[in-house]
């Protein structure tokens, strides 16, 4: 069974987050993250759900959502209208540079990198290429001439620009 984490911004888009986890469920696909579903912590920075553990800090939390995002195959953001958010811009970089697949619902406006419009999908279409098993998740960056990717490869290859 493959398994998809989801990740964007639990404080502003919880209730499409949490359609789009259900939706994976109920095409087969195990979500790894998140685990929580309500909301504790209204108006916080930082949100925390029902499920995570109290005695753990912020810090803590986001390292085990880390874990259940990079167990997954691959990682789809949900961004309405483009809203990634501070904490998501920081997930995405990290699986960037661990070359791991990764899937927009929407183009995102608020992330500093130029995300090829190939890995910009809705989510039934997300759904149906996960869900068929010829279907083979990759990377953003692993192919394509465009300035973006081929200077993504160059970072991950530490062949450094000296611009």
């Amino acid at each position: 069974m493959r398994s998809v984490a989801i990740i964007g911004s639990f404080r502003r888009h919880n209730d499409p987050i949490q359609k789009a986890c259900a939706d994976l469920r109920v095409a087969g696909l195990m979500v790894t993250s998140p685990q929580g579903d309500v909301i504790v912590n209204h108006g916080d920075e930082f949100v925390r759900f029902r499920q995570d553990d109290v005695n753990r800090t912020n810090a803590q939390i986001q390292l085990v959502a880390l874990h259940r995002i990079f167990r997954a195959d691959v990682t789809y953001v949900v961004a309405p209208g483009g809203y990634v958010g501070k904490t998501t811009c920081y997930e995405i970089g990290r699986l960037v540079q661990a070359q791991r697949p990764i899937y927009f619902s929407e183009h995102p406006d608020d992330l500093p990198v130029e995300i090829p419009p190939r890995v910009i999908m809705p989510l039934e279409e997300f759904i149906s290429n996960i869900a068929n098993p010829e279907w083979v998740p990759k990377w953003a960056f692993d192919s394509g001439d465009a300035a973006c990717c081929v200077m993504e490869r160059e970072l991950i290859d530490g062949d450094f620009r000296n611009e």
